[in-house]
């Protein structure tokens, strides 16, 4: 039988405790670490690829690796509950 695919959880997409940044592979140490490329569509589907990019990454990483699109916590956390961040190229 197929599974059906998980819910998608509403709000911003937060990197958070025990998750790994895609760049670095390390994990995170604290909930709020870094963000997920991720955004919820009019019609409750999502876009963006699901990885994860921690705000050290974010702040550093190569334009090759991650791209020109970036945001920093303070932006993310005030743009509230609709808050969200997706690579470029996705």
């Amino acid at each position: 039988l197929a599974r059906a695919p998980p819910a998608i959880q509403p709000g911003p997409a937060w990197l958070n405790k025990g998750e790994r940044c895609k760049l670095c592979d390390k994990e995170v140490e604290k909930d709020c670490g870094g963000v997920i490329c991720r955004r919820i569509r009019a019609n409750a589907t999502a876009g963006g690829c699901g990885t994860g990019t921690c705000w050290k990454c974010m702040k550093r990483a190569a334009r090759d690796d991650l791209g020109t699109v970036r945001t920093s916590r303070q932006e993310f956390e005030s743009l509230g509950p609709t808050a969200w961040w997706m690579h470029e190229r996705c």
